[in-house]
């Protein structure tokens, strides 16, 4: 409830109980715990937990550990370690389960604690993973380039995710952006969800690539998509947070009780300076959220979109 409210300096502390809790995936618990004390040549193992948009949230605060010096290793999930090979500490990354020597080890979530400041906007406030340039530019080629306004779309998170139902949205929540023509949406979910878009009377106008792409490591295409895109709208997940890390422009729908890290209240977000937050009146009201997004849409994009009404 502190980091809800903002309240980072006594939430980061409370979150530190975590630990103790089962399915946090909080692994080295047999080492010593680092205190965030001078390391006097120790050396310290920092491990990614939790799921891959925690990782890809919290990586930012590992440019404080190569801007010192510090004998250190990151161990990561391996299908990250293609997208964070631009990052400046991927001289030190590992996979998970590879052998690492360490004295001491923290939980990567567990930085913004021990690290300081209290605040969670560590670097400055810019992107900080980078897309691969060769890749933008051949997936700016590939796209549609024909003077359609490019919506990226990502509506389902992983389903083994004790709350997923709650921030999942249905595809139909979709379908006032549907309707508006001079755009194409690019679907970026991967998985059965994709399979959902069948079901859509205005599926076939979605360009789905997710089960062909990021066959090399997780979200290496995806990122260059986005940077190939005007636009990310998204559900509160892995590919939110990858929008946000590579500065691109993402909405992000929100349910009623959002996750802690997006606050209570407001349209912004200090982790993110690119993102927009889309939050529900009321428990499970998608189409607020979508008569909203659809609005901005016709505001902010009017020199290039015509609005028709779905047909009867």
């Amino acid at each position: 409830m502190m980091l809800s409210q903002q309240d980072y300096q006594n939430g980061w502390a409370a979150y530190e109980a975590r630990r103790s809790i089962p399915g946090f995936a909080i692994r080295h618990q047999d080492k010593p715990s680092w205190d965030g004390s001078d390391l006097e040549g120790r050396k310290l193992l920092i491990h990614a937990e939790q799921g891959l948009g925690d990782t890809l949230q919290f990586c930012r605060y590992l440019e404080h550990f190569t801007e010192q010096d510090i004998d250190f290793a990151v161990e990561l999930p391996e299908r990250l370690l293609p997208l964070l090979s631009s990052l400046p500490s991927s001289d030190h990354h590992v996979a998970i389960g590879q052998n690492t020597r360490c004295d001491v080890q923290a939980p990567l979530m567990s930085l913004p604690h021990l690290i300081g400041p209290a605040e969670p906007f560590y670097p400055a406030t810019r992107a900080y993973i980078p897309a691969e340039e060769n890749s933008v530019a051949q997936w700016r080629e590939r796209l549609p380039s024909d003077g359609t306004l490019r919506i990226a779309l990502c509506w389902q998170g992983n389903t083994d995710y004790r709350a997923d139902a709650n921030r999942s949205i249905p595809l139909d929540a979709f379908s006032p952006i549907a309707t508006l023509e001079n755009i194409q949406l690019i679907s970026l979910q991967q998985g059965d969800s994709t399979e959902d878009l069948a079901r859509q009377s205005w599926g076939a106008n979605v360009l789905s690539l997710g089960n062909d792409i990021d066959t090399d490591g997780a979200f290496v295409d995806s990122a260059a998509i986005l940077k190939s895109v005007d636009l990310l709208i998204t559900s509160d997940t892995a590919i939110a947070h990858l929008g946000g890390a590579l500065g691109v422009k993402t909405w992000l729908a929100l349910a009623f009780v959002p996750d802690w890290r997006w606050g209570l209240s407001g349209t912004e977000t200090s982790w993110y300076p690119s993102m927009t937050l889309y939050r529900q009146p009321q428990h499970g009201d998608w189409a607020s959220i979508f008569k909203k997004i659809t609005h901005d849409l016709k505001e902010q994009y009017s020199c290039c979109l015509l609005y028709t009404s779905p047909s009867p």
